[in-house]
């Protein structure tokens, strides 16, 4: 019954965790709270930011933890939130700290969808000064140049669409310096970008796709995320919306998705759909 079951939603507010919340900011986290506390009578916000303050949650024993978070940094220890509640024999939603991982690096992602026969653009990774002109590089421009351990286009700006040698290593050295992590390059992608929540319903895979449409007309970057200046959209064409969810199911399973999670998918231009990347702390999207 909604009324005894015992939740706790877990979010931190550690400014140097930007890549490991699920949710966001701390506002999203306890703006997520607040809407489950419509639904269901006992539920606690927690903020964790160290392994005391998970093991205070646990000593509540609740029957389900809302893990807002992957992990959090206790000084020289990153504790993952499946892997700690897992050990208190305690229920959390999303997925497991193999997944999660997976999620954190984008060639590992593309590699394993790529193994199930699932179109992924082809890719390469890179530091600043690893190339020293175009004729090193495995792909030809116009490239899209991300972080490699990043997701919902944190590091994307109007800068990561390149067209010329230049403007790479301006990139990379953009993600190095601000993330402290490798580029991962992709041909550009040039046509319809779609997001599919896909949600696990005692088995039973249920997908929510939309169509993302970016103001520049081109990519969506982190700011116009956060501005939400992109407009969602209704995919009224059946065949598309078909191939679309059945995509999305493939690349949840084949990833070890377990609860829930966000699949991002574009079309070439061609209009062949790709896997891009995916998230699973949270679904990003819901239907129009």
């Amino acid at each position: 019954m909604p009324e005894k079951l015992k939740i706790a939603v877990i979010g931190t507010d550690s400014d140097n965790l930007a890549i490991a919340t699920g949710f966001g900011s701390w506002e999203k986290v306890k703006a997520f709270s607040d809407t489950i506390s419509r639904h269901y009578k006992n539920v606690t916000l927690f903020k964790a930011n160290s392994r005391s303050d998970l093991e205070k949650i646990a000593s509540e024993k609740p029957d389900l933890v809302v893990t807002g978070a992957k992990y959090i940094v206790d000084g020289d220890e990153k504790i993952w939130l499946p892997e700690f509640f897992e050990d208190k024999a305690i229920n959390y939603t999303g997925s497991t700290r193999k997944t999660m991982e997976i999620e954190l690096n984008k060639s590992e992602s593309k590699e394993i969808v790529s193994a199930e026969k699932i179109k992924t653009a082809d890719y390469f990774t890179a530091s600043p000064g690893q190339f020293t002109g175009n004729s090193e590089l495995p792909l030809k421009f116009p490239l899209f140049v991300k972080p490699l351990g990043l997701f919902d286009s944190i590091g994307v700006n109007e800068n990561s669409l390149v067209h010329n040698f230049a403007e790479f290593e301006r990139q990379v050295k953009y993600i190095n310096d601000n993330f402290n992590q490798k580029a991962i390059i992709e041909p550009f992608l040039s046509g319809r970008e779609f997001t599919v929540a896909v949600i696990n319903n005692k088995g039973r895979l249920e997908t929510f796709p939309v169509e993302l449409e970016p103001e520049n007309g081109k990519f969506i970057t982190f700011q116009a995320k956060e501005d939400n200046t992109e407009t969602l959209k209704k995919i009224t064409d059946r065949k598309i919306h078909t191939l679309i969810s059945g995509l999305a199911k493939k690349a949840f399973k084949s990833l070890g998705t377990r609860d829930y999670g966000r699949i991002d998918i574009k079309m070439n231009d061609t209009g062949i759909l790709h896997f891009t990347e995916f998230t699973t702390t949270h679904t990003g999207a819901f239907p129009c």
